[in-house]
């Protein structure tokens, strides 16, 4: 009877411990498309995604999100690889919003767009998954959304606002392929290396 309660309360203090724990990371999602690629999002996953748990941290040493991130930081390339791991995260981020504005407003023009976000997922697996892993280890949930929102003004030069007439979004969506292949190509061009520099 009485490992019986032991056990009872141990399962209670586990389960307790699994709810604190999804709470922590509410504010941040991690899904798995129908593609099988894995994105970050800032909103729960829909109905033709998988929710994941919350990438595994980077090798080495677990740091303490409690201390100020300058101090979570070793050196300097710790520093380069998170900068770097923010800007494929949040682009990945608003790659996804881009396509999902386009899908509801531009339905036509939304392959092409589809295309290019899973082939450069496809091309930049390696630094993608570096990204999450060292997002997961030094920032916090609210340091993250925070990133994300400032990685994700890189896209404000691609003019994506919903419009009431159908051939300006069919237009808007159709100059965002080539904007955003050229973004890709160009602004973030060294940082793949970089988030992987180190490993």
């Amino acid at each position: 009877m009485r490992l019986s309660r032991v056990v009872c309360r141990s399962l209670a203090v586990l389960a307790c411990t699994g709810a604190m724990a999804g709470a922590a990371f509410a504010g941040v999602f991690k899904c798995k498309g129908p593609d099988g690629t894995v994105i970050f999002q800032d909103s729960a996953c829909g109905p033709n995604t998988q929710s994941l748990q919350p990438a595994k941290a980077d090798v080495g040493p677990a740091v303490n999100l409690s201390l100020p991130l300058a101090q979570r930081l070793k050196n300097p390339l710790d520093k380069r690889r998170l900068d770097a791991a923010i800007k494929i995260s949040g682009m990945q981020m608003g790659l996804r919003k881009s396509l999902e504005h386009c899908q509801r407003n531009a339905p036509d023009q939304a392959a092409a767009l589809q295309t290019l976000l899973n082939n450069w997922r496809s091309e930049r697996a390696s630094a993608i998954s570096a990204s999450e892993r060292l997002i997961e280890k030094y920032l916090t949930m609210s340091e993250r959304m925070d990133a994300f929102t400032k990685a994700n003004e890189a896209l404000s030069s691609i003019d994506l606002r919903a419009s009431s007439d159908p051939a300006v979004n069919a237009n808007n969506c159709k100059n965002a392929v080539t904007k955003i292949r050229t973004l890709l190509d160009t602004r973030y061009a060294d940082v793949y290396a970089q988030v992987e520099s180190g490993r």
